[in-house]
C-alpha cells in the first residue's frame, strides 16, 4: 500500500462518517416534521389554519423557495394556498389558474400512481406548463395529497436553480403529503360536524318561535328543545374525543420514530399507519352519519334477490375466515320473495355483521350467515328477540308488515349480557367483548345497521347470552 492511500484511508472513514451522519440528521428532521404536523392536528381543526400550518412545516422537510398546495374537485385542480409567492409580486394571478388534471402530465402521473414527480429542468420537460409569473421556476418535486388512497390535491415546491431536487426530496415529501392527507380530511371532518351543529342549533331555533305561538305546549317542547341541545353537546363532544385518542397516538409514534430506538422504528412506523387507518375509518363512519342524520343518504330502491347478495358476500369472506382458523357456513331459504331495498346499503349492514362476528369469534369458531322468510308481527317481537330500542321501535310504527324476509349473522363468541344488549346499538358504545379482544373498532357500526335498516321500514334485533354466541337479524318487509 503506497503512502497516498494509508494517508486517504482515514479520510474515507471520515466522509463516510460525515455522509452517516447527514443521514441520520435528514431521518432525524423528517420525523420533527411528522411529528409536528400530528401536534397541528391535535391543535388546531380549522381548515385554513390546518392548511396554513402544512406550507409552514415543509420547508422543515424539503428546503425550496415557493410552495403551493393544489386541491381537485371534478378533476379540476385549483391553488388554495402558497407560501413564498408574494415576495415575488405573485398573489391574485396564481389562485385564479386552473388545471386540468388529466392534461398535465406531472398532475396526472401523480395521481395515477400515487407517487412523487421531480422535473429536474422546467426549460427541456415537454409537459411543463409555461405561464409568465413562473417563468423564473427551474425545477420542481410534487407529491400526491391523498385521502383514503385516493389524490385529493398536490403539495409542490418549486426552485430557480436547475436540477436542484432529489429522489430523496421527492420521498420525503410524499412521506409528509401522506401525513398532511391526514390532516386535511380531520380538517373537513370538523368542518362538517361544525356545520351540523350549526344545523341543530338552527332547529333548536326554529322550534323556539313556534313555542312563542303555542304556549299551551310550552313545558312539552322545551323538553324537546333540551334534548335537541344535549344531542348535539353529546355529539361535539363524543367527536372530540374518538378523534383525539389515535391523534394521541400518532403524535407519540411520531416521537418515538424522533427519540426511540433506531432498530424498533419500523415498529413505530407500523403503529403509526394502523392508528391513521382508525382514524380514517372513524372518519368515514362519522360522516356516513352524518349525512344520514342531515337525510342525505335515502336508499336508492329497487328489487333485490336477498339470497344472491348473501351468498356472494359470504364467498367472498369465505378465504379470509379460514385464514383466521374460523368456518362458515350458510343456510339460504329457497324461493325468497324479492325485497324492495338498496343494494349497497343492504351490502354494507351485511359487512358490518360479519366483521363483528369475526372479531369477536375464538379460533376454531364458527360463522352462520342465514336467510328467512317470516310471517307474522312487527319483526321479532313475537319471537321474543332483545336489543331493539325504542327509536327502533318508533320508526316502524307506521309500516306494520306481515311477511318479513331476513337475514342473520350468528357467532359462537362470547356472547352479551342483557346489560349490555340494551346499549348495543348507540353510538360510540362497546361492550366488554369489544375491548377485552382488543380488535379494532369506532363504535359506530352497528349505529350505521340500525340507521340503515331503519330507512327501508325494517328492524334489526339480537338473541345473545353471555357464553353462548350471538345472532343479529335484520327484518326488511315483503312489498
Amino acid at each position: 500500500m503506497t503512502f497516498f492511500q494509508t494517508f486517504l484511508r482515514p479520510l474515507r472513514h471520515i466522509a463516510a462518517g460525515r455522509r452517516a451522519q447527514a443521514a441520520e440528521r435528514e431521518q432525524r428532521i423528517l420525523a420533527e416534521a411528522l411529528r409536528d404536523t400530528a401536534a397541528a392536528l391535535a391543535s388546531t381543526a380549522s381548515f385554513d389554519e390546518v392548511l396554513d400550518r402544512i406550507l409552514a412545516v415543509v420547508g422543515r422537510v424539503v428546503p425550496h423557495e415557493t410552495a403551493s398546495i393544489m386541491l381537485i374537485e371534478d378533476g379540476i385542480a385549483r391553488v388554495t394556498r402558497h407560501r413564498g409567492y408574494v415576495e415575488r409580486g405573485l398573489t391574485a394571478p396564481l389562485l385564479a389558474l386552473r388545471f386540468a388534471v388529466a392534461d398535465v402530465p406531472n398532475m396526472r402521473q401523480m395521481a395515477a400512481t400515487g407517487q412523487p414527480f421531480i422535473i429536474a429542468d422546467t426549460k427541456v420537460y415537454p409537459g411543463w406548463v409555461d405561464i409568465p409569473e413562473t417563468r423564473w421556476v427551474r425545477s420542481y418535486v410534487g407529491a400526491p395529497i391523498r385521502i383514503k388512497g385516493q389524490a385529493v390535491g398536490f403539495l409542490n415546491l418549486n426552485s430557480a436553480t436547475p436540477g436542484f431536487f432529489t429522489a430523496g426530496h421527492a420521498e420525503s415529501l410524499l412521506a409528509f403529503a401522506d401525513q398532511a392527507g391526514v390532516a386535511i380530511d380531520n380538517a373537513q371532518l370538523y368542518d362538517e360536524v361544525r356545520r351540523y351543529a350549526a344545523e341543530l342549533e338552527q332547529r333548536v331555533a326554529e322550534r323556539t318561535a313556534e313555542l312563542v305561538q303555542r304556549e299551551a305546549a310550552l313545558q312539552a317542547a322545551n323538553e324537546k328543545l333540551r334534548e335537541l341541545d344535549r344531542l348535539k353537546s353529546q355529539f361535539v363532544t363524543n367527536v372530540s374525543h374518538e378523534l383525539r385518542t389515535p391523534l394521541t397516538n400518532i403524535t407519540l409514534m411520531a416521537t418515538l420514530i424522533e427519540r426511540g430506538k433506531p432498530e424498533k422504528r419500523a415498529q413505530y412506523l407500523a403503529t403509526l399507519y394502523r392508528e391513521i387507518g382508525l382514524l380514517t375509518a372513524l372518519i368515514e363512519d362519522l360522516l356516513y352519519l352524518s349525512r344520514m342524520d342531515a337525510g342525505k343518504n335515502q336508499p336508492a330502491l329497487a328489487e333485490l334477490d336477498l339470497n344472491q347478495i348473501v351468498g356472494n358476500l359470504a364467498g367472498d369472506r369465505a378465504a379470509l375466515l379460514a385464514d383466521r382458523g374460523l368456518q362458515l357456513q350458510t343456510d339460504l331459504a329457497p324461493d325468497l320473495p324479492p325485497v324492495r331495498a338498496d343494494a349497497k346499503m343492504v351490502t354494507q349492514v351485511l359487512t358490518n355483521l360479519m366483521t363483528n362476528a369475526m372479531n369477536y369469534t375464538p379460533v376454531g369458531g364458527t360463522i352462520t350467515v342465514r336467510t328467512r322468510l317470516e310471517r307474522g308481527g312487527e319483526g321479532a317481537d313475537e319471537r321474543g328477540g332483545e336489543g331493539v330500542t325504542e327509536h327502533a321501535a318508533r320508526s316502524t310504527q307506521h309500516a306494520i308488515r306481515n311477511t318479513w324476509v331476513t337475514f342473520s349473522v350468528s357467532d359462537t363468541g362470547p356472547g352479551i349480557t342483557a346489560e349490555e344488549r340494551v346499549r348495543l346499538f348507540e353510538r360510540f358504545y362497546r361492550g366488554e367483548a369489544g375491548r377485552a379482544s382488543g380488535a379494532s373498532g369506532t363504535g359506530l357500526g352497528l349505529s350505521i345497521c340500525q340507521e340503515i335498516v331503519q330507512r327501508h321500514n325494517g328492524r334489526i334485533t339480537v338473541e345473545s347470552e353471555p357464553g353462548q354466541g350471538s345472532t343479529f337479524t335484520v327484518w326488511l318487509p315483503v312489498g
